[in-house]
């Protein structure tokens, strides 16, 4: 994941997830028109999911100023899957990083639920 994190590897991971996104290489736990989801690679809870917009976005400002309609997707897409994982009851989070906090340049959302892992 550490090319994902420069500029270029930002705009191949762009890239791909609009122009190829069955070429991500990653186990789809959820697939609609407009978003992936799948585990993170590097996990910092015990459960830890990305849901990423097929769109090419760079950041939550942009998808905001462009396609604001697909916050709903991410979040019904959540839902979702904190249901499908048995996370309602239990509790879970959804967090996006921006700015100096975004290390992959792609708009990206977590969900996350239970204990950070070390």
């Amino acid at each position: 994941m550490v090319l994902a994190r420069t500029r270029l590897g930002g705009l191949l991971v762009r890239t791909i997830l609009s122009a190829f996104p069955s070429a991500m290489p990653a186990e789809r736990i959820l697939e609609t028109e407009y978003l992936l989801a799948f585990n993170h690679p590097d996990p910092s809870h015990a459960v830890h999911v990305l849901i990423v917009p097929k769109a090419p976005f760079s950041s939550i400002n942009e998808l905001v100023k462009v396609r604001p309609e697909l916050l709903g997707d991410v979040y019904r897409a959540a839902l979702d899957l904190a249901q499908d994982l048995d996370l309602v009851d239990k509790g879970f989070r959804v967090i996006v990083n921006a700015g100096k906090y975004q290390d992959v340049k792609t708009v990206h959302f977590h969900l996350v639920s239970g204990d950070a892992v070390e």
